[in-house]
């Protein structure tokens, strides 16, 4: 049969993948493809609720600009184009967006990226302010719009009262006249529950009697903030997901990454870090003089705690942190900090610490100095028993989109959020207050059955997440809207951008990080050694790959070690996804998907591509790829564009690309 695309017909190879499955795994092969099929289903359902064919010297397809002459007739005789065209208004607004990316000049075969994403900044400015900006980001800010204007509307007397505190809230966020008035005076009033500053107290400030531990303690139960010292929190206890445990951390630095601290106190984002808090003393009262002496000394003291620290890379480990401990035995083991009495002080009266509670500490260094389950069945590099424990945990993922169902529980909700803002009452204080709620609830956790209703991000995030410590995928209602979401377009624009987060988060399951999670969300080695080895060789493979790409911009090369999870999930995403959109195309045989707008000369995988790249078009500042490349766990939004579909035998098919092309390299790497 001659593919779609008019390409040369492919030969499959003489053994099919098929005839080395049992009958149980090939009656498994389309589970997952249904699995995102129903997904997006679901996905649906909340919505609903709420001119010529040019060609390259090579003879491959040069692609019209989208609308440049999108009033000639269709030639229907010719093979490569669809035969009908979806004018809706959905169909009609996508094709805008996805032509106002395209930059039909360039050869998708050279440069993927720049051919879906090239235009993207023409008609976009990227703010003084900000780093970047890209696809997820300005639907993130028009979620914001959305948010703000119902924050901005007047408050009705019968509106709930948490209605009520977050209009209020944010009315007194936004008055900078208050915040003039009495911003220093409320910070000063902290200053003095939590035991003075002697910054600003000099020779007045007295000493406390209590131990450095309980203070930490103090000011953790008075504000609901972690010192900078150390970061409790309490948290699944990873080898049993039905509880919660405490957790003791290394804590997030002021600078908010370990990269900075790495080249001493003459970084720029040190320098400019010790500049506030030197300008935050002076506007308390603080004598400069002082202030400056006394704030280089706490960076000082800052980067003697981070050479103490562990490495990012290190820590994607959580065995390497799964250090369990009862209470009564961190005494010995840590005989120069006073857990005890830091936890004891932190607990209070909420909950009465016994000696055997376990306590996971996680840097003890620190501290002493779904078509993805079919693509499991053929895997040559995986033994039948750990394939089987993989199956099991794919099958019992639990998913979850929309919002938490606790939001429509008035009593839940008047108990934890019913407060009343108190007339006068500074906008520091309140904040503490709101903080303190979140805390509390936090702390009561420990004594209860994990409740694994709970979300832990906000339904107002454009993201979707997998927590491999409840072995489950959440969809907030932020990601469920244009462009990813969209009602009544062609699947195979819902598989090439949605169905591509899907199988991403899918995929977290059995990355470097999630893979050591069992089904039910306990850290376990259920690997077999040698098909570990195996996955690790694998692993290696996108390493090597990610790191010899060179970012010209700024002469940096990517991060595959830092990034790896992350790449494993953007890989098998795209190949979950397109595999996904493959089932439901031959089992929906006679069904014929409209060509968008402009667009009539692609085929349907080609669009399924070239939605898929979209997710990713942006605009970035060229010293900001450093820091993305340094300290975040993705990789930049071009390289998650470009480099998953270099991977991807189907895309160089789709497009024709010669093998040994940029986007057709002969290495590949895979790992489910």
């Amino acid at each position: 049969m001659k593919p779609e695309n008019g390409a040369a017909p492919w030969h499959p190879a003489k053994r099919s993948c098929l005839g080395r499955l049992t009958t149980l795994e090939t009656l498994l092969l389309v589970f997952l493809g249904l699995l995102i099929t129903a997904l997006l289903s679901v996905l649906f359902l909340w919505l609903w609720v709420l001119d010529g064919y040019k060609t390259f010297t090579d003879g491959r397809p040069i692609y019209p600009q989208p609308f440049e002459n999108s009033s000639v007739a269709v030639d229907r005789s010719a093979k490569n184009h669809n035969d009908v065209v979806c004018t809706s208004r959905e169909c009609v607004r996508l094709a805008g967006f996805l032509a106002e990316n395209l930059n039909s000049k360039i050869d998708p075969c050279e440069d993927f990226y720049e051919f879906a994403c090239g235009n993207y900044g023409l008609n976009k400015n990227l703010p003084a302010n900000k780093p970047l900006r890209h696809t997820i980001s300005d639907v993130q800010s028009r979620l914001n719009k959305q948010v703000k204007s119902m924050l901005q509307s007047p408050i009705s007397q019968n509106e709930k009262s948490w209605d009520k505190l977050a209009k209020g809230y944010y009315q007194k966020c936004l008055d900078e006249e208050e915040l003039e008035a009495t911003g220093v005076e409320a910070m000063r009033d902290i200053s003095k529950r939590i035991g003075g500053w002697p910054t600003l107290e000099g020779d007045k400030w007295q000493e406390w009697t209590h131990s450095w531990e309980e203070q930490l303690a103090l000011v953790l139960n008075l504000t609901g903030v972690n010192a900078v010292i150390l970061e409790m929190a309490v948290t699944h206890d990873p080898s049993n997901s039905s509880r919660s445990v405490i957790e003791l951390d290394q804590p997030k630095w002021g600078a908010g990454s370990r990269y900075p601290y790495l080249s001493g106190a003459n970084d720029p984002m040190l320098r400019n870090y010790t500049t506030l808090m030197k300008l935050t003393a002076v506007a308390l009262g603080a004598d400069p003089a002082v202030a400056d002496r006394e704030m280089n000394e706490a960076m000082e003291f800052e980067l003697k705690l981070v050479n103490f620290s562990a490495d990012d890379m290190i820590r994607r480990d959580p065995e390497r942190g799964n250090n369990r401990f009862e209470l009564w035995q961190l005494k010995s083991v840590f005989p120069f900090i006073n857990f005890e009495k830091y936890l004891k002080t932190v607990f209070k009266e909420l909950v009465d610490l016994s000696p055997n509670y376990t306590v996971i500490v996680r840097e003890i260094d620190y501290f002493v100095g779904i078509q993805f389950i079919k693509q499991l069945h053929v895997l040559d590099w995986m033994d039948e028993t750990t394939r089987r424990r993989a199956i099991s945990k794919a099958n019992m993922i639990e998913y979850k989109s929309g919002f938490p169902m606790v939001l429509f529980n008035d009593t839940w909700m008047e108990k934890n959020w019913g407060m009343v803002i108190k007339p006068r009452e500074y906008l520091l204080h309140l904040t503490i207050r709101v903080k303190l709620v979140r805390f509390t609830e936090e702390l009561l956790r420990l004594d209860q059955p994990l409740d694994r209703s709970m979300w832990f991000q906000s339904p107002a995030q454009v993201d979707a997440y997998y927590a491999p410590n409840n072995n489950e995928m959440i969809f907030p209602a932020g990601i469920m809207q244009f462009p990813f979401l969209t009602l009544g377009v062609p699947n195979y624009i819902t598989y090439g951008m949605v169905g591509a987060v899907i199988g991403h988060e899918v995929s977290h399951a059995f990355d470097d990080q999630g893979g050591q999670y069992d089904e039910l969300g306990n850290l376990n080695d259920w690997w077999d050694a040698e098909t570990e080895e195996k996955f690790i060789e694998k692993t290696r493979c996108f390493v090597r790959q990610y790191e010899n790409v060179h970012v010209v911009e700024a002469d940096i090369h990517l991060n595959g070690q830092l990034s790896l999870g992350e790449n494993i999930a953007d890989n098998g995403g795209v190949k979950t996804a397109f595999n996904a959109y493959k089932a439901w195309k031959s089992n929906t045989t006679g069904i014929s998907e409209p060509a968008l707008p402009g667009f009539q000369n692609f085929t349907s995988q080609q669009m399924f591509f070239l939605a898929y790249a979209n997710n990713w078009c942006s605009l970035v500042r060229p010293k900001h790829y450093i820091q993305i490349i340094l300290t975040d766990v993705h990789a930049p939004s071009k390289y998650r564009a470009m480099i998953p579909l270099q991977n991807r035998p189907e895309f160089a098919k789709a497009f024709q690309c010669p093998i040994g092309s940029p986007m057709n390299p002969e290495r590949k790497c895979q790992v489910w």
